[in-house]
């Protein structure tokens, strides 16, 4: 690995220990409800929005991420005190993970959809390794037990929930994908490598409609919605987590992988090199501007094989760079979410807690990554 690459990952793990971190669990966690909040102002404030659930969870990752990578912050109370309170009030009268809390707690909209449930999973699975906690595990796999009885699809898959308007999606499948693949390594467990499986399956059936691009909406019969395009990034992260299942214990799906990541470099970066929003099926730009989640995920992707693959150690670098750029503002710890079309702006908004997640996988790969090959 390049030395300019080691900087980086420095850099990142810094910025995450010193800025971020203290920030989010600070500001960025309301102790009063032990809930983390929404978003914070781009000066590090925290704005009274709804709550939704799945940021509670992406929230316990990120904690507990920073733990493993050796903060010494709160990560113990702050994971804890979230996941005690999904188990206490997250869940509808039907056993389901509602979509958000209001500002005092308290259930906000009781509705739920297959993403937020995926992200329990997710969240509960990492933050129970992490912890020690049965019961944020047990609540995991009970949730992967509700799905199978009653979200399932005779079409394949899952159905999309009650939040409307959704038509069905490949985003929360492959959300489930990564929630099953961590709750695998929290277990061990073969039951949970083979729902992984099943997901993965579901995508080289039905969602990849060619063999290198997956569409971002399906009908009800899993026919592609052409309206609505494609995400580069998620080109990139199917690509990860295929490779994540692989190195799981999974099948090989190498081939697919390669032919993901290079359909969205080949058509998703712009010419300042930053991953955009949208793409059309022949790969014209549908929409040019540049959310911060795909660079996060195109650096993860490229970090996949960044010894072997030139082309991908650039591609590394270029989106290190490029996630930088969003991070680089007067606040440490905040960032910007919405690079414009033009090239040059932002969009007026705060630092959504959501992105976090995002971040601090790929740093997370990163400073992984760089350490492995000193």
């Amino acid at each position: 690995m390049q030395r300019s690459l080691v900087q980086t990952a420095a850099a990142g793990k810094a910025w995450l220990i010193e800025a971020m971190l203290p920030l989010w669990s600070t500001a960025g966690f309301d102790e009063r409800t032990g809930q983390f909040v929404e978003a914070l102002t781009l000066a590090g404030g925290p704005l009274p929005l709804p709550r939704r659930t799945l940021v509670q969870a992406r929230q316990m990752f990120v904690v507990c991420a920073g733990g493993r990578l050796g903060w010494a912050g709160p990560w113990r109370e702050r994971a804890s005190a979230a996941g005690e309170v999904l188990l206490a009030r997250g869940r509808s009268d039907a056993g389901d993970w509602i979509y958000s809390f209001d500002t005092d707690g308290a259930a906000a909209e009781t509705r739920g959809d297959l993403y937020t449930q995926a992200f329990v999973i997710f969240g509960l699975a990492e933050a129970g390794r992490a912890l020690g906690r049965a019961d944020f595990i047990a609540a995991a796999q009970a949730t992967c037990a509700r799905l199978e009885t009653g979200w399932a699809d005779p079409a394949g898959g899952f159905f999309e929930g009650e939040i409307a308007p959704h038509p069905g999606r490949q985003n929360p499948h492959m959300h489930l994908l990564e929630a099953f693949l961590a709750l695998h390594a929290a277990t061990g467990d073969a039951a949970d490598l083979a729902r992984a499986e099943r997901m993965a399956a579901l995508f080289m059936s039905r969602l990849l409609t060619a063999p290198d691009y997956v569409p971002e909406e399906f009908d009800a019969g899993w026919r592609l919605i052409a309206s609505g395009g494609a995400a580069p990034g998620h080109q990139f992260e199917w690509a990860w987590l295929l490779g994540q299942l692989q190195r799981a214990g999974g099948t090989d799906r190498s081939a697919t992988v390669r032919a993901l990541v290079a359909y969205g470099e080949r058509y998703g970066i712009d010419e300042a090199g930053f991953a955009v929003d949208e793409i059309w099926p022949d790969g014209a730009v549908k929409s040019a501007s540049a959310r911060l989640w795909p660079q996060a995920e195109r650096l993860k992707a490229a970090l996949m094989r960044p010894g072997d693959d030139g082309m991908a150690l650039a591609a590394a670098h270029q989106a290190a760079a490029a996630l930088n750029v969003y991070l680089d503002v007067p606040k440490p710890g905040t960032w910007r979410d919405v690079r414009l079309a033009d090239g040059g702006g932002w969009t007026d908004g705060p630092a959504p807690a959501s992105s976090a997640y995002h971040i601090v996988s790929a740093l997370q790969v990163l400073i992984e990554t760089a350490e492995a090959r000193r």
